[in-house]
C-alpha cells in the first residue's frame, strides 16, 4: 500500500533545472496516449485522473525490467505520456541494504553510461544522519525524514529527467524507484500550480 500512495504523492516532484533530453523508458514514447499504449497490449488499471493529468498502472511495460513490480504512466490531457515511474519489488530482510545498494548501484552504473555522471546537486548517497544511526536500521533511516537518501538525479542537457531512488519501508525493507520526466515536466507542473494559485487568490 505504501508503494501506491507514492505514486500519486510523486507526481508533483520535479527538478527544477535546466537539464540532453531524458528519453521515454521501458519502450514507451513521450506524447502516446492512453489508446496508442493499450494498443500495444499494455494492460491499464486505477486510472485516476486529477485535472489535467491521468496516473494508470501497469505491471507490463513494454520493454519489462526483471525486478519491476509496477509502472506508472503519467499522461497529460494535451501532450499524452510525459512521465513514467518504475517501483521495483519490494527488497526484504536486508537490514543492512546490501543488497539494495547492489540494485542502486547496478541500475546507477546503467544510466551513467547513457546519461554521463548524475547532477551531484540533486543526488545524495548517505545516512545515520538523525535517529535512526546504527548499521542495520538502514531502510528505517531512508523512510525517516532527514536521516538520509539515497538518491542520483540526471537532467540532460536536451531537457528532462531521471530521478533514481532507493526507498525505505521498515526494518530490512525497502525498494527501487526510478523517475522519468520529459522536457515538458516542469512547464506542465509549473502551469498546474500558477492555475490552481490562481483559482486559491479569486476564492479568497
Amino acid at each position: 500500500m505504501i508503494k501506491f500512495i507514492i505514486i500519486f504523492s510523486s507526481i508533483f516532484f520535479t527538478v527544477n533545472a535546466s537539464a540532453s533530453e531524458a528519453k521515454a523508458p521501458f519502450g514507451f514514447h513521450w506524447g502516446e496516449n492512453i489508446q496508442q499504449i493499450k494498443s500495444k497490449n499494455i494492460i491499464l488499471s486505477k486510472c485516476k485522473r486529477d485535472k489535467s493529468l491521468t496516473t494508470c498502472r501497469t505491471s507490463k511495460a513494454i520493454r519489462n525490467l526483471s525486478f519491476a513490480e509496477i509502472y506508472a504512466l503519467i499522461f497529460d490531457s494535451q501532450l499524452g505520456l510525459q512521465k513514467v515511474m518504475m517501483l521495483s519489488k519490494d527488497i526484504t530482510d536486508d537490514a543492512t541494504g546490501n543488497q539494495g545498494k547492489k540494485l542502486y548501484s547496478k541500475v546507477k552504473d546503467s544510466l551513467i553510461k547513457k546519461y554521463g555522471e548524475p547532477n551531484e546537486k540533486f543526488s545524495s548517497e548517505s545516512s545515520g544522519l538523525e535517529l535512526y544511526k546504527d548499521y542495520d536500521e538502514f531502510y528505517q533511516c531512508l523512510a525517516y525524514s532527514g536521516c538520509g537518501m539515497w538518491i542520483s538525479a540526471w537532467t540532460p542537457r536536451g531537457g528532462g529527467t531521471i530521478i533514481l531512488e532507493l526507498k525505505g519501508v521498515n526494518r530490512g525493507k525497502g525498494f527501487l524507484e526510478i523517475d522519468y520526466e520529459s522536457k515538458n515536466w516542469s512547464d506542465i507542473i509549473e502551469k498546474r500550480n500558477e492555475k490552481q494559485n490562481k483559482i486559491d487568490s479569486d476564492a479568497l
